[in-house]
């Protein structure tokens, strides 16, 4: 066994007991969810006081045992489904998809099933500690995950009979409580910096409505009234409303950033997760989507409505059909019409188009009839300004949360190496 770098020490300051090596078959019970055909969707029903809730990924991904869509009947559970209950104190775990989320269902959790991309674990408390388990088992998917996945980053669970054989190594149950309460105490604060993210984003939407819905106006510098508000197709402040295509081939070596709905994070793009294509494509075969500096980029595929402002720093750069090219012409306030785009403004569009369906899409010629409300320029200014400022402060709360996150994942790499 690799030593730990960072060890506790017990309350008389001796040291603990080295760690013992276990298997992960020593420190939980273990229990994949039924195959599919046993979860059809003609066996749900309706809810009711005689039915038994199915437990999804989602509930493991959002941490939210409260979710729910499906149910089948008791008569059902009892015969069929009685092996896949969970309760209050088990874990769930995703196993398809979104892989290796783990969420420990509260103790006033509803009884139910897991469903097929669930898994059920249930640790022997003689041995290990609820958070301790979530500690080593998440570092196990990370690296077996991973080498089962052929080295991509896509992380996998092993094989039951490959994963119950893998060695973990358990410090002392005091040593284990006095580390839980240490990354509890972590943990608490992560959680009211992520509570104080969501207040300040609730804060924008709320001054973004007030904005747009003209219930609060700016006044211009001398004191005086601006003028009243006119409407605007989208297409009006556009010289060019256009979007992009998938190239035949990407290139790891290419110079060119090729930037897809994943690569916008927090309004911005994230250069780090563009793929990459070589000159020679985008001045080709993806000419027309070429990117410049100022481009707005909104996706119309997918998960719509998500806008960014391409920067100097992210050229050159292309895109796919997945995001709308609006360039606007010289006169027009780019940051304005982002921060418009970004609002209530879109969202209600997007609910109002009738070709929004099983495969959520905006065309390029609904783009163009947007109407957006549109201020005089020096209002437009100070909206853009005002919400600018909105932004700066979320992102540097963002920082801090991320600070403290790095901090954690830094930590649990000492302790358990």
């Amino acid at each position: 066994m690799i030593e730990p770098k960072l060890r506790f020490k017990a309350d008389d300051g001796s040291q603990f007991p080295d760690w013992n090596e276990k298997t992960f078959n020593d420190v939980a019970d273990y229990k994949k969810g039924p195959f599919g055909s046993a979860l059809k969707k003609e066996i749900f029903v309706p809810k009711s006081n005689d039915t038994v809730k199915v437990y999804e990924q989602q509930n493991a991904i959002s941490k939210d045992w409260k979710l729910e869509r499906y149910f089948v009947t008791n008569e059902y559970f009892q015969s069929k489904m009685k092996s896949f209950a969970v309760s209050g104190g088990d874990i769930i775990v995703s196993c398809a998809g979104t892989i290796g989320e783990m969420y420990e269902l509260p103790h006033d959790a509803e009884e139910g099933i897991i469903n097929q991309a669930l898994m059920r674990v249930r640790i022997k408390k003689s041995v290990i500690n609820s958070m301790i388990f979530r500690c080593v088992f998440d570092k196990m998917i990370s690296t077996e995950g991973v080498k089962i996945s052929n080295g991509s980053a896509l992380k996998n669970i092993p094989p039951f009979a490959d994963m119950k054989k893998q060695s973990v190594f358990v410090p002392s149950l005091p040593e284990q409580q006095k580390i839980a309460e240490f990354l509890s105490t972590i943990d608490t604060v992560i959680e009211k910096k992520k509570e104080t993210v969501s207040a300040w984003e609730e804060r924008k939407k709320g001054v973004m409505q007030k904005l747009f819905s003209q219930e609060v106006r700016f006044k211009a510098d001398d004191g005086s009234d601006f003028p009243d508000w006119e409407e605007k197709k989208l297409g009006e402040c556009c010289f060019l409303i256009t979007k992009g295509t998938t190239p035949k081939e990407y290139s790891e070596n290419g110079d060119v950033n090729f930037v897809r709905i994943d690569c916008i994070e927090n309004g911005s793009i994230n250069i780090s997760k563009c793929l990459k294509i070589n000159e020679q494509i985008h001045n080709g075969e993806l000419a027309r989507s070429v990117l410049k500096e100022n481009d707005l980029l909104c996706s119309i595929a997918g998960a719509l409505g998500v806008v960014t402002v391409v920067t100097k720093d992210v050229l050159p750069a292309n895109t796919n059909q997945a995001l709308a090219i609006l360039r606007l012409y010289e006169s027009e306030n780019v940051q304005y019409i982002s921060k418009t785009l970004s609002s209530y403004i879109m969202e209600k569009y997007i609910r109002e188009c009738k070709t929004v369906g099983a495969q959520p899409n905006l065309s390029l010629g609904q783009m163009r009839d947007l109407i957006i409300p549109y201020p005089c320029s020096e209002e437009q200014q100070k909206i853009a300004d005002c919400l600018s400022s909105l932004d700066d402060v979320i992102e540097k709360q963002k920082a801090t949360l991320a600070a403290w996150e790095e901090m954690k994942k830094g930590l649990l790499q000492q302790m358990f190496v």
